[in-house]
């Protein structure tokens, strides 16, 4: 580090693992420590100049707090030099004066973009250059203020170097050029009008990491002119829990995508929740029911089980748990085709201890003696996937249930006198395929019926060491021309949920 003669940098006085790789930047040393409050265990680290540097931790993640002053050359510094010290994602909070109408003193600013009228950015990249926030910090502001219900706006604003040009400028020397192009932010739609993000966007986009912003509007002087009431808000706490919270939304995706990354190079277990999931650990039962359609899911949840409570949004995929009779049991939507019910069972069996899968769901009758509305257990599942490539098996697999769910099942549906079929199911990828000769073809093998996803789920059960089975309700046969409507489709299968839910 230049001029670091004890390993820590120059100005902030802050040496590598001292800080987080999450920052907050406000201008004020006196805010450092009214932010890091908000931090778990804080602790101050340096006190140099204008820097201030807290260091403690949100969600189990280190995260620090530095002040950078008042402009763009000592923001510049800050990020240059905690960069060095191991920083890579930064949040500037600090405050603003609105200069579109509809700002008001109070509201949040999320900036999308920043007028480069400074000149720290200009000894990074030629003016041409946009300055632009990072895209994903950014949405993690505005979903941020979105969630906390303040009044936000999104946009461009004016970032300079001068704060008494901004406020007096018909007295300056070159009032000609500050009104003039103040008058032209304006007729651009520039929100308000700051000191330092310019000069952070660049630096940022310079050294390859990642920046945002939020600010808090103290007021604004075109509603002043105007006689426009204009409140004058001088307390930053809003602007501080956008910047906390959006943190906390960026650690959590920076986590899911590691974890994912990792995963997939090397088969390591994937964080908790999942890209998929939502749900923590013990808050899926250990046996599952899986429909395809989530919003099926959400119908068993209501129907069937005693105090459900959802433990998954993502993707819309609906997941519930509650009890039934006494039992815990849980009921998640699959997806449509062994793509998506792969991803589902392959998480619920290895990373949320699930022991059991159960999939429920429709199928189309292959054989004229299997009519609408029949059930069938599925003993094994054909294919016409490559699902099973991913095992480099040096034969072919044959997915099959798992014979002590397989025997209860039948039991059950005896004892409930329920008529059922027991055998071979054909799990395509194709819903619509242009061969003609394939459906007889599986017909002609004493394949029952097809549906989509029962070969991939037993596949993820037998690697896994685990248990599944398929019971199917008929909604439609393939040579008679007979088919349950959408509505029939989601409600008509009682008998198929009461042999589910007696194994």
């Amino acid at each position: 580090m230049v001029y670091s003669t004890d390993g820590k940098a120059y100005h902030i006085q802050v040496a590598a693992g001292e800080i987080g790789r999450y920052v907050i930047l406000p201008g004020d040393p006196g805010r450092c420590a009214s932010i890091a409050k908000y931090f778990d265990d804080p602790v101050l680290i340096a006190d140099n100049r204008e820097f201030v540097t807290y260091t403690g931790y949100l969600d189990g993640e280190k995260v620090s707090v530095t002040s950078t002053g008042i402009g763009g050359p000592s923001a510049a510094i800050a990020m240059e030099e905690l960069v060095e010290c191991g920083a890579d994602t930064f949040i500037r909070v600090g405050t603003c004066g609105g200069m579109e109408l509809t700002v008001k003193g109070g509201d949040i600013v999320v900036a999308t973009g920043a007028v480069r009228m400074e000149g720290t950015s200009k000894e990074y990249a030629p003016i041409e250059f946009p300055a632009v926030p990072d895209f994903h910090v950014t949405n993690a502001l505005a979903s941020a203020a979105k969630e906390l219900g303040c009044t936000f706006h999104t946009g461009v604003v004016q970032s300079k170097d001068s704060f008494y040009g901004q406020h007096s400028p018909e007295i300056k020397p070159v009032s000609y050029e500050l009104q003039n192009k103040w008058e032209a932010w304006l007729r651009l739609g520039c929100l308000a009008s700051e000191m330092e993000s310019a000069a952070l966007f660049i630096v940022a986009n310079y050294l390859r990491v990642r920046c945002g912003a939020a600010f808090l509007a103290l007021g604004n002087q075109e509603r002043a002119k105007r006689g426009m009431d204009n409140p004058l808000i001088y307390d930053t706490d809003m602007a501080v829990r956008v910047g906390i919270r959006a943190i906390r939304q960026l650690i959590r995706e920076d986590h899911r995508k590691q974890a994912y990354d990792l995963y997939k190079k090397g088969g390591i277990a994937m964080s908790i929740p999942t890209p998929h999931n939502a749900a923590q650990k013990g808050d899926i039962a250990r046996r599952v029911l899986m429909p395809g359609d989530p919003l099926r899911a959400k119908y068993i949840a209501e129907t069937y089980l005693e105090a459900p409570v959802c433990f998954n949004t993502v993707r819309n995929m609906l997941g519930y748990t509650g009890t039934y009779h006494g039992q815990e049991l849980s009921v998640m939507g699959a997806g449509m085709g062994m793509p998506s019910m792969g991803i589902y069972s392959y998480e619920l069996f290895h990373f949320y201890d699930v022991d059991e899968i159960i999939r429920i769901g429709s199928a189309g009758a292959l054989q004229d003696h299997v009519n609408v509305r029949d059930v069938v257990l599925a003993i094994g599942a054909c294919t016409d996937s490559s699902y099973a490539h991913q095992y480099c098996l040096p034969g072919t697999f044959a997915p099959t249930a798992d014979y002590g769910l397989l025997d209860k099942a039948v039991k059950k549906a005896h004892e409930l006198k329920i008529p059922v079929h027991v055998g071979n199911v054909l799990s395509s990828d194709l819903f619509y395929n242009e061969d003609p000769a394939a459906a007889p073809a599986w017909r002609s093998m004493g394949v029952l019926c097809t549906e989509m996803e029962c070969a991939a789920l037993y596949m993820n059960a037998a690697r896994a060491g685990k248990k599944a089975l398929g019971i199917l309700t008929i909604s439609d046969h393939i040579f008679k021309k007979e088919a349950l409507s959408a509505q029939e489709r989601q409600t008509s299968f009682s008998q198929m949920m009461e042999i589910a839910l007696g194994i």
